[in-house]
């Protein structure tokens, strides 16, 4: 499988994996959504995406309209970004996120073509390294137990 396809190999990994726990048209939003969480957006030519409701090509759409920006966001696949804020903002939508990189900068500014016609503007804004918690900080223990914070 050539990189350049891995988004429709993936669909078509989903189709015939045999996904437990998912009826068939649950596995074909999946598959869907995969497909189009790069390249090319949904488009009423794919034969695939032109045969589902309306309803199910809107969700297919926002799903990956999401993915398509969370990819972005890990462009380096370095796992650093942290999400701060959604927000609506007039007409759009401001995300604010911890991102040390400028390569998951630009591929979150690129990949929010679908966002875009899906939910209108998005904005970012990049928190500076000052401006965002540490590791330590952040920290939530998995057992809900309060944090104790060291005192002064």
């Amino acid at each position: 499988m050539a990189q350049s396809s891995h988004h429709k190999h993936s669909a078509y990994l989903i189709r015939h994996g045999g996904l437990l726990g998912f009826g068939p048209d649950e596995v074909e939003l999946v598959a869907q959504i995969a497909r189009y969480h790069r390249r090319s957006l949904p488009k009423d030519s794919h034969p695939e995406f032109v045969v589902l409701s309306g309803a199910d090509q809107r969700l297919v759409s926002q799903m990956a309209a999401i993915l398509r920006v969370a990819d972005g966001l890990d462009r380096s696949y370095g796992g650093h970004t942290r999400l701060e804020a959604l927000e609506r903002s007039g007409k759009g939508w401001q995300l604010t996120a911890c991102v040390p990189n400028t390569l998951d900068r630009q591929g979150a500014q690129e990949k929010a073509d679908l966002w875009e016609r899906e939910f209108g503007p998005l904005s970012f804004v990049w928190l500076t390294e000052e401006d965002c918690l540490n590791e330590e900080e952040m920290a939530l223990p998995l057992d809900g137990a309060q944090i104790n914070s060291p005192t002064a």
